[in-house]
């Protein structure tokens, strides 16, 4: 079983938005099972409002996320992801020991990128690979130039470690399709943001190959 867990210290960067469009692409090829560690419960609230789960399960009132993970294995769940909360350094921690790596969502912002820093030093602590994943980013139409999204992962591919070539992009319907239990590829016929979450979960499992045979 691989385990991913979503962390960031600051909050609206996409993590429970990035968790659920993910479980829903890897649900379509293999099993998924998620764990909502965030006090608000969003990810909880989504999949109790989603009416299509099969391939994948939500498990409340975990306590001891080694505990969990273990009993995930032994029932041959294939990944697992961890949606944390923001502003909370105790309750990362063991969410990143738990992960075989770390997906750290941040915007195309100056505020945002300096805020991933603690997430950083702790996946550094506790040797765990982490890659970063610019969301929520505006573009052209949006009066935002193109540049900046490629300088804010420049800087962080200098600064920061690895940064996914595939950003995704601030599209309404990432935000809809939260109120039906959805990702957005599931409520929208134009193809951008199936695209954006094809992209993430093939980048997803090429990163899980490649650091366990690191590993190995």
């Amino acid at each position: 079983m691989k385990v991913i867990t979503v962390a960031a210290t600051k909050g609206g960067v996409g993590k429970t938005t990035i968790t659920s469009g993910l479980a829903v692409q890897i649900a379509k090829e293999e099993t998924v099972a998620m764990i909502d560690t965030d006090p608000q419960k969003s990810l909880e609230l989504w999949y109790s409002l989603r009416k299509n789960t099969e391939n994948m399960a939500l498990i409340k009132n975990v306590d001891d996320l080694e505990a969990a993970k273990k009993m995930l294995a032994e029932e041959g769940a294939d990944w697992l992801l961890i949606d944390t909360a923001p502003s909370n350094i105790k309750n990362l921690i063991p969410a990143i020991q738990a992960s075989d790596f770390v997906l750290i969502p941040t915007k195309a912002g100056a505020f945002d990128v300096t805020a991933i820093d603690p997430v950083i030093e702790l996946c550094h602590q506790n040797r765990k690979d982490h890659v970063i994943v610019i969301n929520m980013a505006y573009g052209e139409e949006n009066g935002i130039p193109d540049d900046m999204v490629a300088g804010t992962a420049k800087h962080l591919r200098k600064h920061s470690g690895q940064v996914l070539e595939n950003v995704i992009e601030n599209r309404k319907e990432y935000a809809s399709a939260s109120f039906s239990g959805q990702s957005a590829p599931e409520i929208t016929t134009n193809g951008k943001s199936a695209d954006e979450m094809e992209a993430l979960w093939l980048s997803v499992k090429k990163l899980a190959r490649r650091f366990e045979a690191v590993e190995e």
